[in-house]
Parts: structure tokens; sequence; C-alpha cells
């Protein structure tokens, strides 16, 4: 899903010139226990997922290697919501948005404020929640990243179904599914949150036939995508509950 530390995040080389071994072994270790973390996250066992991300780290930061440790304070961030912890949550984007800008990492700071707005949102600081966003799409737009703008604006689709603007919200994702459908990329979790949005604001406008469409297409790419048992993104795991009846078999 989202969440995942691509494999272009972990390979990165250990910074400082008296790097050897044990910063190796360390390092080799830290990753290992980010990636047990993430898996006990899509599991749900949230709390002992954080022991883990927070041991990986500890163990980041041994290794003076700040760019993965900033990504770990982003998963930290992500299961700290979780466990209902949001202010701490906020903390962390934080944290790693200074490190992400200090070394102008195109692909770490727009995130942060991404994660910044969903958390905000889900937690109903909807102003707060629509700066954040905005600073995301303002970054993404200059860095020409589809992905990025694509993701945002499903996000701010959401805020607008939540202030009760659901004409916005339309627009917002219509725009988006057309960037998708431009992009061509392997259906997961963001498209599936596009779709079920989609639903739910074309319910809201009163269009049975378009929700019927794109609630379909929501519900294909969540089988597709194994996330009927994904418990990592709290959007995912409410849109599903929505649109999939308890009991309906997976296809997948």
């Amino acid at each position: 899903m989202g969440k995942t530390i691509s494999s272009t995040h972990i390979a990165v080389r250990l910074s400082g010139p008296g790097a050897g071994a044990g910063d190796g072994l360390r390092f080799a270790e830290a990753v290992a226990l980010r990636s047990q973390g993430m898996d006990l996250q899509r599991q749900g066992d949230y709390a002992t997922a954080l022991d883990r991300i927070t041991q990986a780290l500890h163990l980041f930061q041994e290794c003076d290697n700040s760019q993965q440790a900033a990504w770990t304070m982003q998963n930290q961030g992500l299961v700290l919501e979780q466990l209902g912890r949001r202010d701490e949550a906020l903390g962390r984007f934080e944290a790693a948005t200074s490190v992400f800008r200090a070394s102008n990492d195109l692909q770490g700071w727009p995130l942060m404020f991404r994660r910044r707005g969903d958390c905000l949102r889900r937690g109903q600081d909807l102003d707060a929640a629509g700066r954040a966003y905005d600073a995301a799409l303002k970054a993404y737009h200059e860095h020409h990243d589809p992905n990025g703008i694509i993701n945002t604006r499903s996000g701010l689709g959401a805020l607008y179904l939540d202030l009760k603007r659901p004409n916005e919200a339309l627009g917002m994702l219509t725009e988006s599914a057309a960037m998708l459908r431009a992009y061509h990329r392997k259906g997961g979790e963001y498209d599936f949150l596009l779709f079920a949005r989609l639903a739910r604001t074309c319910a809201a406008l009163g269009l049975p036939a378009a929700t019927d469409l794109n609630a379909d297409q929501a519900r294909a790419i969540a089988d597709q995508a194994g996330l009927r048992s994904d418990r990592s993104n709290p959007d995912v795991v409410a849109e599903c509950a929505a649109l999939i009846p308890a009991g309906d078999p997976a296809k997948n």
C-alpha cells in the first residue's frame, strides 16, 4: 500500500565517512524492524507496530542516516494516529518535513504536507487540513509529480465531502480520475479511495448510475489489491466498510 517504503527510499548509502560494518548491520536490522512494523500495522496490531518502528528509528539515528530516520518518523506518525495520538502523529510529520526540506527531498516533504492534511481531515480540523493539502498540491505542481497531484486532489475531494460541498468534490475527484486514466499507474489503495469517494459524491448528488459505476470500480480495485483485510490506512478501512458488505467474499 501507499505507506510502504519503496526500494528507492531503502537503497540509501550510509552517510558519513566512518560508516562501516557495524553501521551496515544496524542499517539492515533497522530496515527489517521497520518492515515488521509495517506488516503489523497492516494486520491492525498498532501498538506492536509502533514498538518495531520506534526501534528502527533509533537504529537509523545511530547510523546517522537522517533520510531513513525521516521516512521512519513518517511511519511512526501513521501508526500514532491509529492509536488515537493525533498530536504526536502531526509532530512526527513535522519533524520529518524539516529533514526532507533540509535535504531538498522532493518526494518527502510534499508527502508530509499530504500526510498532515489526511490526519487533520480525519480529526475534523478541516481548515488546517485544507491548508496542508494546498501546500502539498502547490509543491507537487512545482515538481511535476502526477502521482502526488492525483492523490492530493483525492484528499481535497474527501475534504469537500466533509464540508458538505459535493459539487466541488465532484470537480476535484473527476479531474483526478481523468489524470489517473492518462497516467496508467497500477491500481492500489489511492485509486480505490478515488473511486470510492467519487461513488459517495455521486450518491450525495443523486446520480445513481454514476454511483454504481464508481462503486463497482472501487470494489474491483479493493479485490485486486487485497485491501479488504489491510488495516494500515484509516480511509481505506472506512471506505471498504461502506462499500463492501460484511461477509461478502473477496474475489482475489
